[in-house]
């Protein structure tokens, strides 16, 4: 009987450890498949129907129909989220590949409008980011990318915002004549 009880219970064990990897295995490929929708954003960036999607302190944030102008050797985007907020991007010198520091001194600009409160790239040395253009079609006049932005209140600069993980899409742009 003991002998018994004794494979008895390595046979429960063996089934505890299967049913631990298969838990693991389960919970690794859940993971990866969040990974996955987040490759398939970067993969699908000229998508028009992306937009802006980024964490704002944390929580989601996202803007469907950013608009942007490329003109003088700018490009300016403009991006509001549901909250009626809206983020705007300049950048100069627009080249695929290009990567864009937005600070004090920089001739990159960001700010965040929220309700009355006022955010922007250059009013702290707190204040700093980096965009990276990751596609450029000029034919179609798409533009897309990723970026992070900590910007600083313009009224009181301990006061700040930070957009992490920030991607942009399919963005039509405008050249003016």
């Amino acid at each position: 009987m003991g002998l018994f009880l004794h494979k008895l219970g390595e046979r429960v064990s063996n089934f505890k450890m299967h049913t631990l990897w298969v838990c693991l295995m389960v919970f690794g490929s859940c993971i990866l498949s969040s990974c996955e929708d987040a490759i398939f954003s970067l993969k699908d960036l000229d998508n028009t129907s992306l937009g802006v999607d980024a964490k704002l302190n944390g929580d989601s944030w996202s803007a469907r129909r950013p608009s942007a102008i490329y003109e003088g050797g700018v490009l300016r985007i403009t991006a509001t989220g549901s909250a009626d907020d809206v983020l705007k991007i300049s950048i100069t010198a627009l080249q695929e590949g290009g990567e864009y520091s937005f600070g004090v001194g920089e001739d990159n600009f960001a700010s965040y409008v929220s309700g009355s409160l006022s955010y922007n790239s250059t009013s702290s040395s707190e204040a700093s980011g980096t965009l990276i253009i990751t596609k450029v079609d000029s034919e179609r006049k798409v533009v897309a990318g990723s970026f992070s932005l900590k910007l600083a209140n313009q009224i009181d600069s301990s006061d700040h915002v930070e957009f992490k993980l920030g991607m942009f899409g399919g963005i039509n742009y405008v050249v003016p004549n």
